[in-house]
């Protein structure tokens, strides 16, 4: 949670705040951009930061390329990948990305099975304009071995839930959870001119989930869509610069059915419930080329977000919504260069909404109270390099403030609920060096690096 995260530019963090990342094969990513800390001048509500992902590139090949990538492992794993990309002619080229995984997993009743297999597809159809495709299609089933008390971890560490009290264990109740989705997004990108891109998408996924656990069986089939704008103009008068500005929709929808669990098969419904999510965000930054060397960004984002919850069993229907307030998220940095050495600054403010899982997790209870997470940022860095450029170097330390923190709280059988627990503070220090030496020859490199990380996160005041 706190974290938006993006694939080829469409959000793969649903409008319920759900993101499903294990459907990704690590194999189908050649980029990954990470942004720190909250940045809802351009992503909205995210207080953890964002993460962009990007597919294996087509690297302007004039000729079909394929691999395959075989791997083997302890405790019966097994792994093949094959990346093809298919040029069709000068302006259209595909990319496949197949894969699959299984293992037995280190624990007892711990096995994975994953099948996944993406398509990627460019087109620019004219001068200026380019069409892009994103789709991917997932299996995944994988088994929930339960947690141990300290006792019976030090007896058998590897054995799944055994049977307990009313409980059977985790085995005999097949506990699992399975997943099969489909996603799929279309992107236009159109350049007006030198100075002015548009961007467009629309995206959707459907996800049919499955699963049994200790004490119930529940079922989803989520629907997610939506589309998402984005304008760019470029400026260069007395002031030099970039503008951004744009919007973001997303509706969700998902029928939850809870059944008894008898032994892996579904029993009498418990629980007949549907929740849908409305998203929606406006945004704006700019990026501003300063007078001796500085460099300014300015954002903020418009979010509001509304949710909708109906019973429909045990009877009577009833029906619950919650609107939570709009909230601004404003970002400010300011950057220096000097010959060497960049030294820079931000603020920023970011906030997370409890997701629909948070509002609605596996206890089976509707909690309608929970408020949004709300963060504020300070950070201060510089980055530089020294010996022309073979040692480089980055540090920063920030300080993120959070109220209304959501954390996790379990029943004595297992299931999970959420609550807003107080403030936290945190606080990090992150640094980097890299060294590169210049060698005599083309075809030897070498590279050292180190890092060193630092926190001390704390909560201020735990509400118990």
């Amino acid at each position: 949670r706190n974290v938006k995260i993006y694939l080829d530019d469409f959000p793969l963090t649903d409008a319920g705040g759900n993101t499903y990342l294990n459907l990704i094969d690590p194999y189908t990513i050649d980029q990954i951009n990470i942004l720190k800390g909250p940045d809802g001048s351009i992503y909205g509500a995210n207080s953890g930061g964002v993460i962009s992902l990007y597919s294996k590139g087509f690297n302007n090949l004039t000729k079909p390329e394929v691999n395959l990538q075989l791997t083997g492992g302890s405790y019966g794993l097994f792994q093949q990948q094959l990346n093809a990309v298919l040029p069709i002619n000068q302006t259209q080229q595909l990319a496949i990305n197949q894969s699959w995984t299984r293992s037995n997993g280190y624990r007892q009743h711990s096995s994975l099975n994953k099948k996944t297999i993406q398509l990627n597809y460019n087109w620019q159809y004219a001068k200026h304009s380019e069409l892009k495709f994103t789709g991917f299609y997932t299996d995944l089933g994988y088994q929930t071995p339960g947690g141990l008390t300290a006792a019976q971890m030090e007896s058998d560490r590897r054995q799944s839930r055994p049977k307990g009290g009313p409980n059977p264990s985790a085995a005999e109740q097949k506990a699992a959870i399975y997943d099969k989705t489909f996603f799929g997004g279309v992107s236009n990108k159109t350049s007006i001119s030198s100075k002015l891109t548009l961007f467009a998408n629309v995206f959707g996924s459907s996800n049919q989930i499955k699963n049994p656990f200790i004490t119930n069986y529940e079922k989803r089939d989520e629907t997610n869509f939506g589309v998402r704008t984005q304008t760019q103009y470029v400026f260069e008068n007395k002031l030099k610069g970039k503008i951004t500005f744009g919007g973001e929709y997303q509706f969700f929808s998902s029928p939850i059915t809870v059944y008894g669990n008898n032994f892996g098969a579904v029993d009498t419904v418990q629980t007949d419930d549907k929740l849908r999510s409305r998203l929606l965000l406006f945004f704006a930054q700019a990026e501003l080329d300063l007078t001796h060397n500085f460099f300014l960004t300015v954002g903020a984002s418009a979010n509001f977000l509304k949710y909708r919850f109906t019973t429909l069993h045990p009877a009577p229907v009833i029906n619950q919504s919650r609107t939570f307030d709009a909230v601004i998220s404003p970002r400010l940095a300011l950057l220096k260069k000097f010959n060497l050495v960049s030294a820079y600054a931000s603020v920023s403010q970011g906030f997370s909404p409890p997701s629909l899982a948070e509002v609605r997790p596996s206890a089976g209870t509707y909690n309608n109270d929970l408020n949004s997470e709300r963060g504020s940022n300070y950070e201060l860095g510089f980055k530089g390099s020294l010996m022309q450029g073979q040692i480089r170097y980055d540090v920063s330390a920030y300080d993120f403030r959070l109220d209304e923190t959501i954390v996790i709280q379990r029943t004595s059988d297992g299931a999970e609920y959420f609550v807003n627990a107080g403030r936290t503070s945190q606080q990090g220090l992150e640094a980097t060096v890299t060294w590169t030496p210049v060698m005599n020859s083309e075809s030897i490199g070498l590279s050292l690096w180190s890092s060193y990380t630092y926190n001390h996160y704390r909560f201020k005041d735990y509400e118990s």
